[in-house]
């Protein structure tokens, strides 16, 4: 970008010395006097770009059979972000959005809420690489055809498409030539502070203002404390500073967010602050109104929707403002090395700039008012495969360099970029986990990002949880490249439905025995391991009798949360129940023969388990309630399933389920069918079942349900009742042709289920 001040040229490049030594020489400027700087091998020195509207080619290609949903052009920004976010979430399919807004939005731009969709929709295909989502906004005729571009606005009956051009030295307008009074928003920031230091430069009167009071640094110009999309604030601070001869708008927040996530509340506070606020300085302010956006609006990240459409607007309003003969810019930025991108890790292909070249981007963007985007970067290499993708991106066809598709390659490619995206030194290793690393959630959007570039697989933002490990990411990369290397693991053909199931795994949990040869010697000798309530548990008085006595496990508290991934203090949370239950499911698939975690092999869970009072124990006889953020998931029942797929790296169904007294039945059941149908090929079947809580032993004594002799008389004149007891118990199970054909060890078979 040039700013140009006089015959001084004020250049915009890449980093710091990887190209060679230019120049470019202005009008009215010797070659002597123009400053040189290092670049990267850019297009020129094109570094301001512009938003251009041209129309289709004829009609332009089409998109039949796509799903058109129309949208309220009555509402507001945020209900219209939020309408969009249902529909997002609510299919999975092709969407194009239609928000006509009639004749009286034919003006020579879009408004300001086209803008804001248009740049919501973009961060949503990044975040949603595998569907085709578009948007139709102006003047749109009925019953047209679906155009296949990301962005059509019609006006007068013609259908135009954005693009994008860069600007060069001839394309000037008069010069910004600040006086009187401004008003700067976001002065204590970074950025508004630099603004103001410049227009101080120039002679201005600065009233800075922002929710930050100042703390005796301001070296000049007046600060009040007031938060911008606040509108009373705002009268105030009109009132006691106004009038205002000029405007720069740098108030704004960045937050980070995946659209699945996005809430109403913040949807509505970011656009008060950014939009809001603009809407008012476009009143009030009577000379230049400067609106400070950003380049995300323009290109779209995952994770950035929110924050997109909000800087989007601010085009809108611009040029609305340029419409009427005011004088307005929107300044589309890209990073700075100051400010909220400080320090932050720039997208491939991109460089920043310091706050001295940024002023002189803003002295050369006004002559391209109302908007002008300032980004340092290189086409080829920041747009990546998004230039395949996006309509207004098209003028640069770009040739990834693609790495091979061998798994090796792959994985040290995965590996690399993981640790370079987690700042780490050295490579992760193919078994490495993501999680294990330190990755969160934006990091994954990175990752996600800078693999597309790298290989052209646009991957899902969630794509390094899916596939937890570097080799798994690897493998799922590597069946994206090329499908025929897809590990299909259903089954090629149903199994006959007499076919057995093989039990080629076992292991349990019950009173006096840890092993299935404890148990079967114990009931050889016809030991019995009933005993009192254990002092653990609770005082044996709290209930009658008859429920004091029972089967109880001990060492229910012993559990090695590290091996499975899980935080202490999680696990302190977490029913007993679920903890012995993935300890038993673990040491079935060990005695299998199985590693552990599995790595993502097509194995279904299916367990029994319910609510046995754990929770209660944190609430002090009130109200049950969830202490922390752990207790939800870690003492409904419902998540047990998930807990043990995910901890054991199995990739198959996951059901956990009470029908009370039958439950290990009902799910053995289950797996044989699952097996059956080729949904899995092989299946964990476990229950478990603690005493947590007197409730229910007190209900059964009282029921007369329990045994007064302590012990179970089945069949015979002498019963009066059952004893309660515990245990856990898992089987791996498999059909009986996959068992022989790998050399499992064959337990048991089990021939029919109903």
């Amino acid at each position: 970008a040039f700013g140009l001040s006089g015959t001084n040229a004020h250049v915009i490049l890449g980093s710091p010395p990887r190209g060679a030594v230019a120049t470019w020489t202005p009008p009215n400027c010797s070659v002597a006097d123009a400053p040189r700087h290092w670049i990267d091998d850019a297009p020129s020195f094109a570094q301001l770009w512009k938003r251009r509207w041209e129309p289709m080619q004829a009609r332009g290609p089409t998109r039949p059979n796509t799903r058109a949903t129309l949208l309220d052009a009555n509402q507001t920004i945020a209900g219209l972000i939020q309408q969009v976010q249902k529909h997002l979430l609510g299919h999975n399919n092709d969407q194009h959005f239609v928000l006509s807004e009639g004749a009286e939005a034919s003006g020579s731009a879009p408004s300001s809420t086209a803008f804001a969709l248009a740049s919501f929709l973009e961060c949503a295909r990044a975040e949603q690489p595998d569907r085709w989502l578009s948007l139709s906004t102006g003047d749109v005729p009925s019953g047209g055809d679906v155009l296949d571009a990301n962005w059509v606005w019609y006006r007068g009956g013609v259908a135009y498409v954005p693009t994008l051009q860069a600007l060069t030295a001839d394309d000037q307008a008069a010069p910004l030539a600040p006086s009187g009074r401004w008003l700067v928003t976001g002065g204590r920031g970074a950025l508004g502070q630099a603004v103001s230091k410049w227009l101080v430069a120039n002679g201005v009167e600065v009233v800075t203002v922002g929710r930050t009071p100042d703390d005796g640094t301001l070296e000049w110009g007046k600060h009040a404390v007031c938060d911008v999309a606040n509108p009373v604030a705002r009268q105030s601070l009109l009132d006691a500073y106004g009038p205002f001869n000029g405007a720069v708008h740098c108030a704004g927040a960045a937050p980070s967010a995946l659209i699945r996530d996005l809430s109403s509340d913040a949807t509505e506070a970011l656009l008060d602050i950014k939009v809001g606020a603009a809407q008012w300085l476009d009143d009030v302010v009577s000379g230049p109104l400067i609106l400070f956006g950003s380049a995300t609006a323009w290109f779209g990240r995952a994770g950035q929707s929110l924050y997109a459409a909000a800087n989007a607007a601010l085009e809108g309003i611009a040029a609305n403002r340029h419409e009427r003969g005011q004088p307005a810019l929107c300044v589309v930025w890209g990073p700075w090395s100051i400010g909220m991108a400080e320090g932050m890790r720039l997208p491939v292909g991109a460089s920043s700039m310091t706050a001295r070249e940024g002023i002189a981007a803003l002295e050369r963007a006004w002559c391209h008012r109302p908007n002008c985007c300032v980004f340092s970067f290189q086409p080829q290499t920041f747009l990546g495969p998004q230039a395949e993708r996006s309509t207004w991106l098209r003028p640069w066809r770009v040739q990834t360099d693609r790495v091979p598709h061998d798994a090796e390659n792959l994985e040290a490619l995965v590996g690399r970029i993981a640790a370079d995206v987690l700042g780490a030194v050295e490579t992760l290793h193919a078994s490495a986990g993501f999680a294990d690393a330190g990755l969160d959630s934006i990091m994954a959007v990175e990752l996600a990002e800078r693999l597309k570039h790298r290989t052209g697989v646009a991957l899902a933002v969630t794509a390094a949880f899916d596939h937890p490990r570097v080799d798994r990411l690897a493998k799922h990369l590597r069946e994206r490249l090329d499908p025929s290397k897809r590990d299909l693991r259903v089954a090629d053909a149903r199994a006959p439905s007499d076919e057995p199931l093989a039990v080629v795994g076992l292991a349990l949990r019950l009173p006096g025995a840890s092993d299935a040869d404890t148990l079967w010697r114990r009931l050889i000798d016809g030991e019995r391991t009933l005993g009192p309530v254990p002092d653990s548990r609770w005082p044996a008085e709290s209930v009658p009798a008859p429920g004091r006595t029972g089967g109880f496990l001990t060492d229910i508290d012993q559990f090695d949360p590290e091996r499975y991934g899980i935080a202490p203090r999680e696990a302190a949370s977490i029913d007993p129940q679920q903890r012995l239950l993935l300890d038993v499911c673990a040491e079935a698939l060990e005695r299998q023969g199985s590693p552990t975690p599995a790595d993502g092999s097509a194995t279904g869970v299916f367990v029994g388990i319910a609510e046995r009072g754990y929770l209660r124990r944190f609430n002090d006889g009130g109200t049950v309630g969830y202490p922390d953020a752990w207790s939800g998931t870690g003492n409904e029942p419902s998540f047990a399933a998930g807990r043990i797929a995910h901890a054991l790296g199995l990739e198959g169904p996951a059901i956990a389920l009470n029908t009370t007294c039958s439950s290990s039945l009902v799910a053995l059941d289950l797996a044989r069918k699952s097996l059956q149908s080729g949904e899995c090929d092989r299946a964990v079947v476990g229950a478990v079942h603690l005493i947590l809580s007197p409730d229910e032993s007190a209900y059964l004594a009282e029921l007369g349900a329990l045994s007064s002799t302590g012990a179970c008389h089945s069949f015979d004149a002498r019963a009066d009742g059952y004893v309660r007891s515990e245990g856990c118990a898992a089987l791996v199970v498999r059909r009986l042709s996959d068992a022989q054909r790998d050399g499992d060890p064959i337990l048991a078979l089990v021939r029919a289920t109903a």
